[in-house]
């Protein structure tokens, strides 16, 4: 027997008995303190039997050799094994992904027609978006976090595949997982677990899918690390495929308010309502009262069953607000009834709907007389309109297929040329053409300063004159983005005393209250001029080149054609002369 033990290779160091990496570290342990204490041992025996034999101490050198033998083999095997504990850990972080996710359990809003998942599953196929689940729970054969508040969970989209496609800012995200304003979500990538938290089995409470579509997980065991892993398991949720979508209706009596729908499993069974963007919550409030309908009546559009139109009616007020659009993805709250026929089964956001006006801020809208349009985007500070000169505004003849919504491709406001009697400043070149921008940039309430129309007349007199306006809020090249928000009307100056009387001397008033006429500045601004025109056919080109006639009007004088005497008083409700 070799008197070195470290000249003989051992044999159990071959590749083909390697035992398992994770056992290894446990094998170097127990090889080191059998090494300590056997070197202790062998030193004490040779000491206490000094003055034994040769053959004795033959035999227990030999003993002691074979021991140490054994003992090198553990340690050489442990050391050619052995994983570091930072490539240990990384492999057994990312075996969620991987190996030991087992599936997903979610248990329905109580008393509810949905369905419940109780045992494990790698593919829920019926969840309904915006209904509160009681809980969601992960399960796994190990690896888990077990510190609740430090476990997360996030929403992303099915095209997720690997643990990349979890860090912030991925294009897998899912946007607007908590809407605003704010419906609160466990899937939000903030919410701790729910404890206790075992390390094969990690719950959330309240949990909440924000629109219909196809989503997978992110996984984090522990916030410090920022180590997401992607759980590829799938949740197919039926709804509207936004919360946060925005919805244009004119905040008129008389136009029916219509949106279009898009999203998973989405029917004309599934309705939708409103609620007060204030103090309204969806799946908790009652039905608002702001339009003729409290659900809208649904139907498919051009053989589109991925799309559904909705109607709620004209609005009741001509005021513009905004509104939150809640959504029943065929949700059946109580237990009892049909589905969506409560204001309980409303429960999926799926945006904000903005009732618009657009108003003059001139009492009176006169041809000639400069006035500011203001388009209203919805309620005072939360309006729908961008804080941008990128938005555009046109006047446009009055025309029925205006008043079509936003969606529908026969819209006129797509099309509709500017009218032929707006007048300045100059706007639009083409329908879609408009280069005006705004003079006030506002989310709720942009103004257009300072325009101009011309009059209209019939039967030799002057008539008001009703035009549409249309708005666009960006892109205004592209004639899907223009629709209409309200429309304006013109008013016609009161000519004052009525009637008049020849031969007499009176105080000719023009009258319109409020119409922005001007009262201060250069005074040759203001001038006027009265033509003998007995067969009413004059027009305004005429009104500027003809002149004044001496022998029909007294008291008032040109000096040139253009040149003539001011008034005597100007006021905000028009000019005396």
């Amino acid at each position: 027997m070799p008197t070195n033990p470290s000249q003989e290779q051992p044999c159990c160091l071959s590749t083909a008995t390697q035992p398992p990496s994770t056992s290894l570290r446990y094998i170097h342990t127990i090889a080191t303190h059998l090494l300590l204490f056997t070197s202790m041992a062998a030193e004490g025996r040779t000491l206490q039997r000094s003055r034994e034999s040769m053959g004795l101490r033959t035999e227990l050198r030999s003993w002691s050799l074979s021991l140490w033998r054994v003992i090198l083999c553990l340690a050489a095997l442990a050391k050619v094994h052995a994983v570091p504990e930072r490539e240990d850990n990384e492999v057994r972080q990312r075996r969620l992904a991987m190996a030991e996710f087992t599936g997903w359990s979610l248990i329905k809003p109580g008393g509810s027609n949905l369905l419940t998942y109780q045992q494990e599953r790698l593919s829920l196929a019926d969840v309904r978006a915006g209904a509160e689940y009681e809980r969601l729970t992960i399960y796994a054969s190990g690896s888990l976090g077990t510190n609740a508040s430090r476990v997360r969970l996030k929403l992303v989209r099915s095209s997720a595949s690997e643990d990349a496609d979890c860090l912030p800012g991925s294009p897998h995200e899912v946007p607007h997982i908590v809407a605003a304003p704010p419906v609160a979500t466990a899937l939000d990538g903030n919410t701790p677990a729910d404890s206790p938290a075992l390390n094969y089995e990690n719950t959330w409470r309240s949990v909440r899918f924000p629109y219909g579509g196809e989503f997978e997980t992110c996984y984090l065991n522990d916030v410090d690390t920022g180590q997401w892993r992607h759980v590829p398991a799938q949740f197919l949720v039926q709804g509207s495929s936004s919360n946060s979508q925005q919805f244009w209706c004119i905040a008129s009596q008389s136009i029916t308010c219509q949106l279009s729908i898009t999203g998973v499993g989405v029917r004309p069974t599934y309705l939708l309502s409103t609620v007060s963007y204030d103090t309204g919550q969806c799946g908790s409030a009652s039905f608002g009262q702001d339009f003729a309908r409290n659900t809208s009546l649904a139907s498919i559009e051009n053989n589109d069953a991925s799309q559904i139109v909705h109607k709620i009616g004209p609005k009741t007020s001509t005021q513009s607000g905004t509104h939150k659009i809640c959504y029943c993805p065929g949700f059946q709250s109580s237990g009892s009834g049909s589905a969506c026929s409560s204001s309980g089964d409303f429960v999926q956001l799926a945006g904000l709907l903005y009732t618009t006006r657009a108003v003059t801020r001139q009492t009176l809208l006169i041809p000639q007389l400069l006035f500011d349009l203001q388009v209203l985007c919805g309620m005072a500070g939360a309006g729908g309109c961008p804080v941008s000169l990128d938005m555009r505004v046109k006047l446009v003849d009055q025309d029925p297929d205006n008043d079509l919504p936003a969606f529908d491709a026969l819209s006129g406001c797509r099309t509709a040329p500017q009218a032929r009697r707006y007048f300045l400043p100059l706007n639009c070149a083409g329908a879609t053409s408009c280069s005006l921008e705004p003079s006030v940039a506002s989310s709720s309430a942009p103004e257009w300063s300072g325009l101009t129309v011309l009059p209209s007349y019939e039967n030799q007199a002057q008539k008001p004159e009703m035009f549409d306006v249309c708005f666009c809020l960006g892109t205004c090249g592209q004639a899907t983005n223009w629709f209409k928000v309200d429309s304006i009307q013109t008013s016609v100056i009161d000519i004052l005393p009525s009637p008049m009387v020849a031969n007499r001397p009176m105080e000719l008033q023009l009258h319109a209250p409020s119409a922005g006429w001007t009262q201060t500045g250069d005074v040759h601004a203001r001038e006027l001029k009265l033509l003998y025109d007995p067969l009413g056919t004059f027009t305004s080109e005429d009104c500027f080149a003809k002149g004044q006639d001496l022998k029909s009007v007294t008291g008032h004088f040109c000096l040139e054609t253009t040149d003539c005497k001011p008034p005597t008083v100007s006021t905000p409700d028009g000019h005396t002369r």
